[in-house]
């Protein structure tokens, strides 16, 4: 079948259309470390009520509390748990109070919930003290009247002098540290639905509870009957909410213990009778307090199999106040290969290979990862503004088969040992890993997945740190997320050991949404510019070199907010350019560097009239190339200084479509002190002496004393006398220290005289255009486009879409789609583009092609 040109843009258009709506497991590989716009979420969702005290719109931090962590050796070898041990109130928005038992029993044959652990929830460990003790008895300098015999005596277990643990720990003790706190009680988790676990190994849970959830959730007498039980309990004991950990409805072994043939059956009735469980439950907190019901959040599984099968997702998502994503234990000892335990990108391998914990344990053909979890989650109708992503202060591990072969999805003999802490095979706190490295373990960072590991002694262990957590937390942004969630408090480095006595680090990163990932100075909310320091002579034919001055602390990838030190001048009209600079677990980023250079249209001419109206985005997209990105209409009126320049022009003014092919021009460039911005991994370039570019043009800018506008993120160049490149330019770079690696790159410039191309609506890509740019073949580029949509289109991002690209081995220009082809389409009618390598080779599929 032949294929015209017409028809294929119609085609390519419907494809665009489906990969919006369609199953985002039917399009696989398209959101392999390139996640896709997030769907919109359901209109029918009702927006979170009452998650904290703090103002719309702030970041929500859901933290799990542990209470059987008091009794491990090692660190945590105190006795106490983490609110005797004193952990800040400006950590956690949240706390789960992981958890409480649910028991059969009560009236009319109905549950209730009860302390798992008396020693460890009750006050003092009083088994006895079955509520709050006095207020009273709070206060460490209350004195009691003996003269009173009525009166209060705060004798123990509810001495003055005591140290809150447990329930009081959280609702009295963290509370008086922090008002706005949000303390739920959680019931459930792996053991309380695991079947297949005697209730023996699992301290009375496994078999002898795995079937509650599902009981409850069939009869609405015994939901409504739990629903009271749960309000009394929450009152008692000052809980403002109930978690919901069901691991999980539907999914056999987790429901029932039933059998057949020796296999456990699954319980479909559950998909229904969940949603029923959470409408009654939500009905009773209504009802039993309108003005101040009682929370109601869940925690969830990601693997495809498990949302697929266990959950309604819009159902839930309308009853729910929280929806908490379990993205993490995506990969475990029970896979016969490594991976980490919470990979923020999938790879093509990774998707073939599968995984997950669950209804999703091996399961392949998808890209198993945090974002592709997140997306499909919003896919199927959760709202952004519910969910949380939850990040994991613990990793995954194995023994490997051979130590030689010790990368990622290495083969392995089995789990790693048990930490001297957590003692669980295959499983270590953060604490425990990093131990591991203070005593030489080998750290490795795989920058496709986003994520660390860590090798030692024949074992292999990846988790993740601030720089993985930083990348997640602004993955989370770029989707709108409620905020983060976190398994679990007592797993971080709570004491500081290893993280220079600040203690926490993680959770505590997680509590900013990433926010202390930049650079700790003001910050602007626009989007990117350029400006350079002093030169004496450039006469300029080419596009930008930029250079990256060292910054004091790693940059998020979110959407443009950027951070400069006081220059003398501060007016551009350079391309925005948003990046995220290597990061290093103290958060650190290196001085970098880059030579870039954008095609520019081959046209004759440009004139244009100013207008005098208001500042908006300049939509003469032959003139540059922001016009199609309707960010800058907000930030143009936001930064009317900004007018005119390539991104904005006055309301009134004239421009042709046409401009020189190539353009000389001598700019006049303020002298500038230093400057600091967010951009992508670069190369250095050497100071040279005589230098002659072809740049696009620029304007003439006049020195001034300070910077006083809101303006784009800023590049800096490095002073030259005379800068002169030739039309093939080879940057060097000096001998830097480790952190600097050193790269020569080289650019082969089509040879033809135009660039026809038509800008895709997609998600923001790498742009896989080898010829055009030197960046095509640096994956680390798809984490960075997809997290900074405003860099597209640039030299380094593109929109998925329809694309024109020079082949030097046919002297064509040929017509493809910019994106990773979806699995079950590699044999459809359509052209693909490789996701690397050179454009000329043979397995490149072009439109004038018969396929």
């Amino acid at each position: 079948m032949s294929l015209t040109l017409s028809s294929l843009v119609l085609l390519i258009s419907g494809l665009v259309q489906w990969s919006e709506s369609s199953d985002p497991s039917q399009r696989a590989s398209s959101l392999l470390r390139k996640p896709r716009e997030p769907a919109a979420a359901s209109s029918g969702s009702s927006e979170p009520r009452q998650l904290s005290s703090a103002s719309e719109g702030s970041w929500i931090n859901v933290c799990y509390f542990t209470n059987w962590a008091r009794y491990r050796n090692g660190l945590i070898n105190q006795g106490k748990d983490i609110f005797e041990m004193g952990i800040g109130g400006d950590l956690c928005t949240h706390f789960m109070y992981g958890f409480a038992s649910v028991k059969s029993g009560a009236a009319n044959g109905g549950y209730e919930l009860q302390s798992n652990d008396p020693n460890a929830d009750h006050p003092s460990g009083d088994g006895s003290q079955g509520q709050l003790c006095p207020k009273g008895c709070n206060d460490p300098n209350f004195v009691p009247d003996w003269n009173d015999p009525s009166g209060l005596l705060c004798d123990w277990p509810c001495s003055p002098s005591r140290v809150m643990r447990g329930y009081e720990g959280l609702t009295v003790g963290m509370k008086t540290k922090n008002p706005a706190i949000k303390a739920l009680i959680s019931v459930g988790g792996w053991n309380f639905n695991d079947c297949a676990a005697s209730a023996s190994a699992t301290y009375g849970q496994g078999s002898a509870t795995c079937e509650v959830f599902s009981d409850i959730a069939a009869s609405e007498d015994k939901t409504r009957q739990f629903a009271a039980n749960v309000i009394s309990f929450c009152r008692k004991w000052g809980f403002d909410g109930f978690d919901l950990d069901w691991e999980y409805p539907v999914v056999a072994g987790h429901n029932s213990n039933t059998k057949v043939n020796g296999v456990f059956q699954a319980t479909p009735q559950d998909h229904a009778n969940y949603i029923a469980m959470l409408r009654i439950m939500k009905e009773e907190f209504s009802n039993e307090n309108p003005s101040n019901p009682l929370l109601l959040t869940a925690a969830v599984g990601v693997g495809k199999a498990t949302a697929d099968t266990a959950y309604d997702i819009p159902g839930m998502s309308e009853h729910l106040d929280l929806i908490n994503l379990m993205t993490y234990d995506l990969h475990g000892a029970w896979e016969a290969r490594t991976g980490c335990n919470a990979n923020l990108f999938a790879t093509e391998e990774d998707a073939q290979l599968g995984g997950g914990v669950g209804a999703g344990m091996a399961t392949a053909g998808y890209p198993l990862s945090v974002s592709w979890a997140v997306d499909y989650w919003l896919s199927k109708g959760a709202p952004a503004a519910k969910l949380t992503m939850g990040l994991g202060a613990y990793g995954r591990g194995w023994t490997l088969a051979d130590p030689a072969q010790s990368g990622y999805n290495a083969p392995v003999s089995g789990p790693s040992a048990a930490g001297s802490s957590t003692g669980e095979a295959g499983y270590r706190s953060y604490y425990e890993i990093q131990a591991l490295i203070a005593a030489g373990a080998a750290e490795v960072y795989d920058e496709e997945r986003q994520c660390p590991y860590v090798v030692s002694n024949g074992e292999w262990i990846g988790y993740d740190n601030e720089r993985s957590l930083c990348a997640k937390l602004a993955f989370a942004k770029s989707r709108s997320l409620a905020g983060s969630m976190v398994w679990a408090l007592d797993l971080d480095d709570f004491t500081g050991q290893y993280s220079g006595g600040a203690s926490y680090p993680l959770i505590s990163l997680a509590s900013t949404g990433g926010s202390t990932c930049g650079i700790p100075s003001a910050t602007t909310t626009q989007p990117p510019v350029t400006t350079q320091p002093e030169t004496t002579s450039a006469t300029s034919t080419q596009s930008p070199v930029t250079t990256q001055l060292e910054t004091p602390s790693a940059t998020t990838t979110q959407p443009p907010v950027t951070t400069q030190p006081e220059t003398t001048a501060v007016t551009t009209t350079q391309s925005p350019v948003t990046t995220q600079p290597e990061t290093t677990s103290q958060l650190q980023s290196t001085m970098q560097a880059t030579t870039s250079s954008e095609v520019q249209p081959s046209t004759s001419a440009q004139s244009t009239t100013e207008g005098t109206g208001a500042c908006v985005r300049n939509l003469d997209c032959v003139a540059n190339t922001w016009c199609q990105d309707a960010s800058y209409d907000v930030w143009c009126a936001q930064n009317a200084v900004a007018c005119p320049s390539p991104q904005c022009t006055r309301q009134g003014s004239s421009a042709a479509t046409t401009q020189p092919e190539t353009t000389s021009a001598t700019t006049t460039q303020p002298e500038t002190t230093s400057a600091t911005t967010t951009q992508p991994p670069v190369t250095t370039q050497l100071e040279t002496t005589s230098a002659t570019t072809t740049q696009s043009p620029v304007t003439t800018q006049l020195e001034t004393t300070s910077a006083t506008t809101t303006q784009p993120p800023v590049t800096s160049q490095p002073e030259t006398t005379a800068v002169t490149t030739t039309p093939s330019p080879v940057t060097t770079q000096p001998e830097t220290t480790s952190q600097l690696q050193s790269t020569t790159s080289s650019e082969v410039q089509p040879s033809t005289s135009a660039q026809s191309t038509t800008e895709g609506t997609g998600a923001c890509v790498r742009n896989l255009d080898c010829v055009a740019n030197t960046w095509c073949q640096d994956a680390s580029y798809d984490a960075w486009c997809a997290q900074n949509a405003v860099a597209c289109p640039s030299p380094q991002c593109t929109r998925e879409g329809i694309v024109h690209i020079y082949v030097p081995a046919t002297a064509r220009w040929h017509l493809a789609l910019q994106c990773k082809w979806p699995v079950h389409l590699q044999r459809s009618l359509m052209p693909r583009s490789k996701v690397s390598g050179d454009v000329s080779s043979p397995d490149w599929l072009s439109a004038d092609e018969r396929l």
